[in-house]
């Protein structure tokens, strides 16, 4: 990120937070679940991001570790806020094809046999966590 960029977004954030540290009162909010955010797609070459993801990692210290379908997402929660990298999971893992599993036919589409494929994720600063 930019210093200009990070100035805009820290600039942004404390105004809202002022905002409500102001106005908020006076606002039907009551109690909140807030899932305020940035997330960043890592788009790419597997390698270059693999490396972004491991000096994000160090840079974001604890913080939350998990596979959500193609996809590796590393995030932390600062109380209702959050930042959250993703990028396609081959980027951590490889993939091994384990076997193969039949999908049955319906109506317009015929029947197919796809890879089943089980990821290996060796990478201890990118291991999922609970």
């Amino acid at each position: 990120m930019r210093y200009k960029d990070r100035d805009k977004l820290v600039a942004s954030l404390r105004e809202a937070a002022d905002f409500i540290e102001e106005k908020g009162i006076e606002l039907p909010i009551g109690t909140y679940d807030i899932n305020l955010g940035i997330t960043t797609y890592l788009f790419g070459d597997n390698f270059e991001n693999r490396l972004k993801l491991r000096q994000i990692a160090k840079v974001l210290g604890r913080s939350k570790k998990n596979y959500v379908g193609d996809y590796f997402d590393i995030s932390r929660k600062f109380g209702s806020f959050y930042l959250k990298f993703s990028a396609k999971r081959e980027a951590v893992c490889e993939a091994k094809v384990v076997g193969k599993k039949v999908i049955p036919a319906r109506e317009a589409v015929p029947e197919q046999i796809v890879d089943e494929i089980e990821w290996v994720c060796t990478d201890a600063v990118l291991k999922e966590t609970a």
